[in-house]
C-alpha cells in the first residue's frame, strides 16, 4: 500500500508505492542447502523450529535462531538474511513511519527509531509491542498476519504479556528437544472415557444433594399425611359428640320424633361435610406445594419415579360418623428439568471439557527427545 517516509538528513519526504523497501523477504527453496556466503538461513516460527533438532540450529545472542551451516532447510521453515542480521528488517515491532516533520514534534530522541537509511519510525509505547520489539524471534512469529490479527484483537495488556511469555515458554521447551504434536485430537473412545471420569467427579456431589431432597420431601409428606390423620381422628370424635348432644337436646325437648329433626340434623351433616372439604383441601394445597419444590429441584421425571403419595383422603360425615370416600390431589408432574438437575449436566459438560482439553493441551508437546 502506498506510504511516505521522512529522510531527516536530506529533509525529504519520499513516497513509496506497494511494500516498504526494507519489508520484502526472499523465501529459501526446498532445494537450497546450508548457509553461503554471507547469507543465513533465519528460522521463522515455531512450528519450522520443532522440525530441526537443537543440533541443527545457533540461537544468536540478539535472539534470532539461525540453521547452521551445513544444514538443508525445510521449504517454508526459513528466511535468507545478511550474515549478523538480527533477523528483522530493522524496524522494531510496532514502530510507525513519521511521513512529515509535524509527527516529530513532542518526541524525544529514546521514542523514535533512525534506520540506516534516515528514515524515522515513532516507537510503539505498548508493553506487549516492546517486548516484541526486543526479541527477533517474537518479532518473526507476528509477521504471520493470521497470527498478528488475532493478537491485536486482545487489549488487555496483562493477557498480551502472559502469551508472549507462554509462546517463550513453548519455544525453550522446543529448542531443549521437544516437539509439536500434531496429533491431539482424542478418538470417540477417549473422549467418552474422559466424560465418565467427569461424571464419576462430579455426580457423588448432585446424587447427595437428591437424596438428601427425597428424604426430607418424604419426610414431610408422611408428617403432613399423619397430622391430617390426626386431625380427621379428632373432628370425627368431635362431631359424634355434637350429634350425641344434638340429639339427647332434641328428646329432652320432646323433638325426638319431630319433623324439625331431620332437617336440623341435615344441616349439621352438611356443615361437617363442608369443613371436611376445607380440612382435605387446605392439606392437598400443602402437598402441592412440597411436590412443587420437589419438582423444581428434582425435575418432573425424577418427582413421578418416586412413587410418592401427595394426596390426601376424602372423608364424608352421616348420622354414624365419618367415613372416607376417595382421595384427593392438587400435584401432578408436569416437564420441569429440575435445577438440581440441571446444575448436575451442566458440571458434568464444564468437568468434561476441561478434562477434554488438558488432554489435547498435553498432548501438544511431545516429551520424547528427537532423534534426527
Amino acid at each position: 500500500m502506498p506510504w511516505q517516509s521522512y529522510n531527516t538528513q536530506t529533509g525529504v519526504t519520499t513516497n513509496y508505492n506497494g511494500n516498504t523497501p526494507d519489508s520484502g523477504v526472499a523465501s529459501t527453496s526446498a532445494g537450497s542447502s546450508g548457509n553461503s556466503g554471507n547469507q543465513q538461513n533465519q528460522i521463522l516460527n515455531l512450528a519450522a523450529m520443532s522440525q530441526y533438532s537443537p543440533s541443527q540450529y545457533t540461537r544468536q545472542a540478539n535472539g534470532a535462531v539461525i540453521l547452521n551451516a551445513g544444514v538443508t532447510p525445510i521449504a517454508g521453515t526459513t528466511r535468507t538474511i545478511g550474515s549478523g542480521s538480527t533477523g528483522s528488517n530493522g524496524v522494531p515491532y510496532g514502530a510507525t513511519p513519521i511521513t512529515n516533520p509535524a509527527g516529530l514534534q513532542g518526541l524525544t530522541e529514546s521514542q523514535i527509531y533512525r534506520d540506516p537509511s534516515g528514515r524515522i519510525y515513532k516507537l510503539s509505547t505498548s508493553g506487549s509491542d516492546q517486548i516484541i520489539a526486543t526479541d527477533p524471534f517474537l518479532s518473526e512469529q507476528m509477521k504471520d498476519p493470521t497470527l498478528k490479527a488475532w493478537f491485536d484483537t486482545i487489549t488487555d495488556e496483562s493477557l498480551k504479556a502472559k502469551y508472549l511469555g507462554n509462546l517463550k515458554a513453548l519455544e525453550a521447551s522446543i529448542e531443549a528437544g521437544k516437539v509439536l504434536n500434531p496429533n491431539i485430537e482424542l478418538t470417540p473412545d477417549e473422549i467418552r472415557e474422559l466424560e465418565h471420569q467427569a461424571s464419576d467427579f462430579i455426580d457423588p456431589y448432585y446424587n447427595e444433594q437428591i437424596d438428601s431432597w427425597k428424604q426430607d420431601l418424604q419426610i414431610s409428606l408422611d408428617r403432613l399425611q399423619e397430622d391430617y390423620n390426626n386431625t380427621i381422628a379428632q373432628e370425627e370424635g368431635i362431631f359424634k359428640d355434637e350429634l350425641s348432644n344434638q340429639a339427647n337436646a332434641e328428646a329432652d325437648a320432646g323433638l325426638a320424633f319431630s319433623s324439625g329433626r331431620g332437617v336440623r340434623l341435615n344441616k349439621k351433616i352438611t356443615e361437617e361435610n363442608q369443613q371436611l372439604s376445607d380440612l382435605a383441601t387446605s392439606k392437598a394445597r400443602s402437598a402441592q406445594d412440597l411436590g412443587i419444590q420437589a419438582e423444581r429441584a428434582l425435575g418432573s421425571r425424577a418427582v413421578s419415579r418416586l412413587g410418592y403419595n401427595f394426596g390426601v383422603g376424602n372423608y364424608s360425615a352421616s348420622e354414624g360418623g365419618l367415613s372416607r370416600t376417595g382421595s384427593r390431589s392438587l400435584f401432578s408432574p408436569g416437564n420441569l428439568s429440575g435445577s438440581i438437575a440441571n446444575e448436575q449436566a451442566t458440571s458434568r459438560t464444564t468437568r468434561a471439557n476441561q478434562l477434554i482439553s488438558d488432554a489435547r493441551a498435553n498432548r501438544v508437546l511431545d516429551y520424547n527427545l528427537l532423534t534426527r
